[in-house]
C-alpha cells in the first residue's frame, strides 16, 4: 500500500540521487516520466528539483531486496542501478507521484 514519502533531495558525487527522510537516507526511485538532467531530475509535470529541495509525494519505502524481487529480479536493471547508487543495506524511497514543497 501506497504511503506518504517527504524529504530532502541529496545528490551524490555519482550523480546519484537520495532523500533524507524522518526514518533516514533512502535511494529514491522518481515516478515514471521523470528525467535527469545532471544534478536535477524534471518531474513528469515539468518541476525541476535538485540538491536540497524539499520534495513530498506518495509510494513505496522498501528495503532494496524487496524492490529487487518486486521488480526484475537480482539480475535486472533495478538491482544494478541500486548496486552503483544505493549504499550497503539502504532502503529505497520509490514515488508514485512527487511535488517540491
Amino acid at each position: 500500500m501506497q504511503e506518504s514519502v517527504a524529504g530532502t533531495v541529496l545528490v551524490a558525487d555519482d550523480g546519484c540521487f537520495h532523500l533524507d527522510t524522518e526514518a533516514g537516507r533512502r535511494f529514491v526511485v522518481w515516478p515514471v516520466g521523470t528525467q535527469q538532467d545532471g544534478a536535477l531530475v524534471r518531474l513528469p509535470d515539468g518541476r525541476e528539483l535538485g540538491q536540497g529541495d524539499p520534495v513530498s509525494g506518495r509510494g513505496w519505502q522498501l528495503e532494496a531486496a524487496e524492490a529487487i524481487a518486486a521488480a526484475d529480479g537480482p539480475d535486472g536493471y533495478l538491482a544494478t542501478v541500486i548496486g552503483f547508487c544505493a549504499d550497503d543495506g539502504e532502503p529505497l524511497a520509490v514515488l508514485a507521484e512527487a511535488a517540491p514543497v
